[in-house]
């Protein structure tokens, strides 16, 4: 069975735009990937159910208003598309995401993989998971003629339900004004803030140097030492969301509302995309800033080619990665690519490798997800 394409709307927007046409939805989503030419803009609304998991609980919650507790969040993501019947639906012949799982994972995913002490406070009350399984999707893009498609899952609703509901976001979308977007931009604009920081310069570097002393120990070999950094702000989120795609453009972006908060992120990474079979991680360690005169920026370039600290990073997580992928893939499938070579994006330089491999088909994407994260 396929899923139906409902409508193709002419849209002269961006992912932001098409995210504000169906905001006032439920549960929204945006999932932007510029990474090629032919760019994808992914918008979900109105989930079939939601699942969140943090602190070794999960609960999945239906549209219906039934709810489910589970343990495993990997298994859980697996069940829930089976539920729904993803695996009687053949998207072949639609080109691109048709429908599913749209959702992140937080560090704290690491206490269903890894048995490890967990006693740090949660001062930002997020799920460590959080997915809803979109089963009507909006998707902008090239193959789609630079228009929106509208695509669904039948069983979304019983005959007049489904057209219902896929009927208000074809009219919100064609409802778009190019005026109001325009004018939108024109008032977005940064206003100026203080950064609030978690600790002290003196406690961060007494931290470094407590790190210098456990891998001269031997305790560690290496540490990700980070901090949070606040910024006051009452713009609204999606203002916020504008202007970083506009000033700091990645391949990678979202736009995720959580009850009262919500999630923008920005990234130039792929960390792992697996498809037929074929598996994918793109580790990135080493970045420049960009210069506008081709000169300088010729040679930012080779400074960063030719950092050893650099390329030692860089040689490191490949490494991991490499042992991670091999947990899930066939023996001697995979293999390492293009490594270290330079990415360039619009403001920075990369340094980047390619690592590949074949899934083994006894493992499945969560299989892969558990194996590669946190």
């Amino acid at each position: 069975m396929k899923p139906l394409v409902f409508k193709s709307i002419p849209f002269d927007g961006n992912g932001a735009d098409l995210l504000e046409c169906v905001r006032e939805h439920a549960s929204p989503i945006l999932l932007e990937n510029t990474a090629d030419e032919r760019g994808v803009v992914i918008v979900g609304v109105d989930p079939w159910a939601q699942l969140a998991w943090s602190r070794g609980r999960g609960v999945i919650t239906r549209r219906d208003g039934s709810s489910t507790s589970f343990n495993d969040p990997f298994g859980a993501l697996r069940e829930s598309l089976l539920e729904r019947g993803a695996d009687r639906w053949d998207c072949d012949e639609i080109e691109g995401f048709c429908g599913g799982l749209m959702g992140f994972f937080g560090y704290g995913i690491r206490g269903a993989i890894e048995s490890t002490p967990d006693t740090l406070p949660d001062v930002i009350d997020l799920p460590d998971m959080r997915f809803g399984l979109y089963d009507i999707v909006l998707t902008l893009s090239a193959a789609n003629g630079g228009g929106v498609r509208v695509t669904a899952w039948p069983e979304s609703g019983g005959g007049g339900v489904l057209e219902g509901r896929t009927s208000e976001l074809c009219a919100a979308i064609e409802a778009f004004s190019k005026a109001s977007h325009d004018n939108c931009l024109s008032a977005v604009s940064a206003p100026p803030v203080e950064l609030e920081l978690d600790c002290s310069r003196e406690e961060y570097e007494g931290r470094i140097e407590e790190i210098r002393d456990l891998i001269i120990e031997g305790s560690v070999y290496q540490v990700n030492l980070t901090q949070r950094i606040g910024v006051p702000c009452a713009e609204d989120a999606l203002s916020v969301y504008r202007r970083m795609r506009r000033h700091h453009p990645a391949p990678y972006s979202a736009f995720i509302p959580i009850d009262k908060k919500t999630i923008l992120s920005s990234s130039p990474e792929c960390f792992v995309r697996g498809g037929r079979g074929a598996v994918e991680s793109r580790p990135i360690k080493g970045t420049i800033h960009r210069d506008s005169n081709e000169t300088r920026d010729a040679n930012l370039q080779r400074q960063l080619s030719n950092s050893e600290k650099d390329h030692a990073e860089l040689t490191m997580i490949v490494d991991l990665v490499r042992n991670d992928l091999s947990r899930v893939c066939r023996g001697g499938t995979v293999r390492v690519e293009d490594h270290a070579h330079i990415e360039s994006a619009p403001t920075v330089h990369h340094l980047v490798t390619s690592v590949h491999g074949e899934l083994d088909p006894v493992h499945d994407v969560f299989d892969l997800l558990r194996a590669a994260l946190p």
